[in-house]
Order: structure tokens, then sequence, then C-alpha cells
């Protein structure tokens, strides 16, 4: 088995080395880029009592044992926003995914959807703020390193 090597924490980035005893989980998450009429992205404000507390991200959360991505972003959506995917969100596919280390033993695997069509109103149903912003204007808002991708992609 290879252990990894961090090269920079702050990118995130790893390399593996030959070196055995490390064996990293990986998590997959969903995470959904959400447009209204005019064109802004939804972003919501994690709760200060969770990991990266106080940080902006974009809805999503962990696919569950047998769920599918587009069940598991349904899921969350339905969550985190008391909104749902409209369509046959069966179909739908990621437009972009990140492989991303925050240690030697947690990688995060990233799925990430562009939501356009939903059913209801967001909401913060967990007691998070959200909001609506223009996609340059996501660069004023601290993100988790994994998400820095993501908005770079957008903007």
């Amino acid at each position: 088995m290879a252990r990894v090597k961090n090269i920079s924490i702050a990118t995130g980035c790893w390399i593996m080395s030959n070196q055995p005893n490390i064996s990293p989980s990986i998590t997959k998450v969903v995470v959904g880029v959400l447009y209204n009429n005019q064109n802004q992205i939804l972003i919501a404000k994690r709760p200060l009592h969770k990991p990266f507390g106080g940080l902006w991200e974009f809805p999503g959360g962990k696919i569950e044992p047998d769920e599918s991505p587009s069940s598991a972003l349904d899921r969350e959506l339905s969550e985190e926003l008391q909104i749902n995917l409209q369509g046959d969100f069966a179909l739908l596919k990621p437009f972009h995914e990140i492989a991303y280390a925050y240690q030697p033993t947690q990688h995060i695997h990233l799925m990430i959807f562009k939501i356009t069509a939903f059913k209801g109103d967001p909401i913060g149903a967990e007691g998070q703020e959200i909001k609506w912003v223009q996609p340059k204007d996501l660069v004023n808002y601290p993100f988790p390193a994994a998400n820095q991708e993501i908005v770079e992609l957008l903007i």
C-alpha cells in the first residue's frame, strides 16, 4: 500500500510515495451549483459548530451507500433548501469532478452539477444563511479549500 506525502496543505495537493501504512478514506460528495433567472448562483454559509464553520459553500452533501449521485443531490437540496430537482433528474450528470485531499487520510471526491430547474423557493432549512450572488462576486466570499476550483470554474 502506498503512503501519501503532503506537498502543499494550502492547495491540498498530495503525492503517493512508496511508504506503507496510510490508507485514505474517500468521501463522495455531490455539489449543486444552482442558478436563478438572473444568472445568480446560490451559496450558503456553514454553521459555526460544523467543520469549516463560517465559510460559504454550494449546497450538497455526502452520497449515502447505494444512492446514485443525482438522488443524493435531490435529497440534499430537499434537506438543506426545501427544494427538489425538476424533471428526470436520474439523467443528470456532473459537469465537473474534483478529487481533493484535506489530509493524507481524508480525501473527498466532489461531483459538481449545474442546476437551473428546481421546484420551490430555496430557504435555509437548517438555519443557514443563504444568498444569491453574481458569479464574478464569488471571489468575495471565503470557501473551503476544496471549493476553490469550483469558484474558479464559475467566474
